[in-house]
C-alpha cells in the first residue's frame, strides 16, 4: 500500500481481475498459495509487482480504463481527446493531465498491436 499509494487499489483490481480468467478450482489454488514459512505469497512484494506488470500485458486495456476489457474503450477515448485538441487548440496545450492521458492511451493500444 505505500509503495504503490494511490496506485493500490487499481493494482489490486487488475490482479484480480487478471485471475478472475483462471477457473474457480486454479484460481483457489493460486489464491491459497504461500511461502515456505505460510505466508501468503501475496504478501510477498515482488510477487504483487510481477502480478501487476503480467495484468498489464494481458490486458492493457485495464490499465487506462479501468474496469473495461475492450480495445474500442481506448479508441473511443482516444477519438474524444483528439477531437478535443482539433477543436480547443490553445486549451489543449494547457492541459497537461489530458496530454498524459492521450500518451497512456497511445501506449496501450500500441502494446494491444
Amino acid at each position: 500500500r505505500q509503495e504503490w499509494g494511490p496506485e493500490y487499489r487499481r493494482n489490486i483490481n487488475l490482479i484480480n481481475g487478471m485471475l478472475d480468467g483462471l477457473s474457480k478450482d486454479a484460481k483457489d489454488l493460486f489464491l491459497g498459495a504461500q511461502t515456505g514459512d505460510g505466508v501468503s505469497i501475496f504478501n510477498n512484494p515482488d510477487v504483487a509487482k510481477w502480478l501487476v506488470d503480467v495484468a498489464r500485458a494481458v490486458n492493457p486495456v485495464a490499465t487506462v480504463v479501468p474496469g473495461a476489457s475492450n480495445p474500442q474503450a481506448i479508441t473511443d477515448e482516444i477519438a474524444t481527446l483528439e477531437k478535443r485538441m482539433r477543436d480547443d487548440y490553445e486549451g489543449w496545450f494547457k492541459d497537461e493531465a489530458s496530454q498524459t492521458r492521450l500518451r497512456q492511451l497511445y501506449e496501450a493500444q500500441e502494446r494491444l498491436g
